[in-house]
């Protein structure tokens, strides 16, 4: 007789190792036999993978990429940030998608890296121009009067535009988007970083040349 037994229209082959038959591996089989039991048993395997992956996938996506060279600052004269970018809270949120910097009626505007102009045109109201630069990121600039086209390529400092009246501050500002993977970011980790908080000196304490002479002035009784 051989370690062969034979139940039904199954094969039961004695397992050397744990000293038990593979009943359980025949139960196991027929449940995987079964399209439905399969089906189910695929669908919590790819949702577990998902929910593995899905947290480094996102932020990954996020993660602006690393900028090996600062990029130079889209117009000349002094640096001065009127209003800071103001992520929001969720898409469609309120807050301040860019940077708002100072600047003066048709003060030109030029490419802060090498890129290709990706759009040109309005968007409702106000001029801007978008530039397309490697690695998904998008810069856009408004309001700008365009010396460029859709399709071009540019260098740093190329010329864009000059700047012109629009809706989110006259000609006093212009506005600076950055988009990563389609997502607003802060255009300052790409223009040499975040602005470091400066922390203003206490008021020193009165010396003695602040203090007032003479006797202290007797209270009337």
């Amino acid at each position: 007789m051989t370690d062969r037994m034979l139940t039904g229209a199954h094969v039961l082959i004695p397992s050397p190792f744990s000293g038990r038959d593979n009943r359980g591996m025949t139960v196991r089989s027929r449940f995987l036999r079964s399209p439905a039991s399969a089906c189910a048993l695929m669908i919590v395997l790819v949702a577990a993978a998902l929910l593995v992956d899905a947290p480094a996938a996102a932020e990954n996506r996020s993660a602006p990429p690393a900028v090996a060279t600062p990029w130079l600052w889209p117009v000349d004269g002094e640096r001065s940030i009127t209003r800071g970018f103001e992520a929001p809270a969720d898409p469609w949120g309120p807050g301040h998608r860019g940077i708002d910097i100072a600047v003066h009626a048709d003060q030109e505007v030029r490419s802060p890296a090498p890129g290709t102009v990706f759009f040109v045109g309005m968007v409702v109201d106000r001029p801007v121009i978008t530039v397309a630069h490697e690695g998904d990121v998008l810069s856009s600039y408004e309001a700008v009067a365009p010396a460029v086209e859709l399709g071009d390529v540019v260098d740093g400092r190329e010329l864009l535009g000059t700047v012109t009246t629009g809706p989110h501050c006259g000609t006093s500002c212009l506005h600076v988007g950055v988009r990563v993977h389609g997502e607003y970011v802060n255009p300052l980790l790409f223009f040499g970083g975040i602005e470091r908080a400066v922390l203003l000196p206490l008021a020193s304490a009165p010396s003695a040349e602040d203090l007032p002479h003479g006797p202290p002035a007797r209270s009337p009784r």
